[in-house]
């Protein structure tokens, strides 16, 4: 299982960098870890308890890097749900609330979620997406030439994301 996951763990730029998960991301950008048939886990916890040992009950693996695919132990520590919380707060993510584990998310009202170039997973931006929908070129074509998914470039060009953008 540890050559398995860290085969799937970009460890190029060193001990102190970011060790960015390369595998499935979840939609926050969490890695996830498939454990086996019927456990997936995300990857952060992983590393962390291949590391440490198992988490204690209650607690959250945290990010100092506030990049939730970076997976290096460096990076990463524990702390409560009010810790979690307030280092959100701190980092300005206020509009998602992440239960610790690997529970799904639950979202706030709309409005209060910063918004695509504001976003903390924002991999791409506003000239992009216009760039994206003006284009005549095949899905395929334009997910491989700005890193995304074809269905990320179905749901540009059909408003269902970025809908903000004219």
């Amino acid at each position: 299982m540890t050559e398995r996951f860290w085969s799937k763990v970009d460890r190029s730029g060193g001990s102190n960098a970011c060790w960015n998960w390369t595998a499935f991301r979840d939609r926050d950008g969490y890695g996830r870890f498939q454990i086996s048939k019927t456990v997936c886990r995300t990857s952060h916890r992983v590393s962390w308890e291949m590391e440490n040992g198992p988490i204690p009950d209650g607690l959250c693996v945290l990010h100092k890097c506030d990049n939730p695919s970076c997976v290096n132990v460096v990076h990463l520590f524990l702390g409560t749900r009010a810790d979690n919380n307030a280092d959100r707060k701190k980092k300005g993510r206020n509009g998602l609330v992440r239960l610790c584990g690997d529970a799904n998310p639950s979202r706030q009202s709309p409005e209060t979620l910063p918004r695509g170039e504001g976003h903390a997973n924002a991999r791409i931006n506003e000239q992009i997406v216009r760039a994206i929908r003006s284009s005549s070129a095949s899905s395929r074509a334009l997910a491989k030439q700005h890193g995304l998914g074809e269905s990320h470039i179905y749901k540009i060009r059909t408003r269902k994301l970025w809908a903000h953008v004219t």
